[in-house]
């Protein structure tokens, strides 16, 4: 019982440490100095969500750590999985467009968690149609809503007159 009390306390440690790393890295972090530190994550057995308080950071932290995010994916899509529906959670509130769209990306590269498929939709839909997103966004939205529509038939007909309009 009190080795896992131990363990908790260092991943906690080792969690934090990782959390200030970023934070000073990441504002001029290169493509290279991510992948390093993603590997401290994977070998420190940390995940994401413990991590998620750089969203709330100033805008360059904030985004190189949605880039942090898809790299993380890309080198481990069930590692991203899992934090989703936490990052979620902690995205709702912000209204910072181009963070909230890295979840399209996210979705394409580990899957939508299916508590965050009804946002996931919204979201998305919302997307497409936004005048504010770019065309990387609502192609990236659009081919979500592609992958979901086969789970959720029902959203063929959105697609259809989302294509329409």
């Amino acid at each position: 019982m009190v080795s896992s009390a131990i363990n908790f306390t260092f991943q906690e440690v080792k969690a934090e440490e990782l959390y200030q790393e970023l934070l000073a890295i990441l504002p001029s972090s290169n493509v290279d100095q991510r992948k390093e530190l993603i590997q401290k994550m994977v070998d420190h057995h940390i995940e994401p969500k413990e991590l998620v308080g750089l969203i709330n950071e100033e805008e360059k932290i904030a985004t190189r750590f949605a880039w942090f995010l898809s790299e993380v994916g890309m080198e481990n899509p069930e590692v991203l999985l899992t934090s989703l529906p936490t990052l979620m959670e902690e995205i709702q509130p912000l209204k910072r467009f181009n963070i909230a769209g890295s979840f399209a990306n996210y979705w394409l590269i580990a899957g939508v968690p299916s508590e965050n498929e009804v946002q996931a939709i919204d979201h998305c839909l919302y997307w497409i149609q936004s005048n504010e997103a770019n065309i990387t966004l609502k192609k990236r939205a659009f081919k979500v809503l592609q992958l979901l529509a086969k789970k959720h038939p029902d959203l063929e007909n959105e697609l259809k007159l989302v294509g329409e309009f």
